[in-house]
């Protein structure tokens, strides 16, 4: 946050940008999203 603690910070938005860039498609079966899921 800021110094007036209405915003983020530069610094966060360069930080977070990489993180949250892209679009995800989901994969459909029968008209339904499917997710993935990571099995240990």
């Amino acid at each position: 946050m800021n110094k007036d603690g209405s915003y983020v910070t530069e610094e966060f938005i360069n930080y977070v940008e990489p993180l949250i860039q892209g679009d995800y498609q989901p994969f459909m079966v029968n008209g339904l999203p499917q997710h993935l899921v990571l099995r240990r």
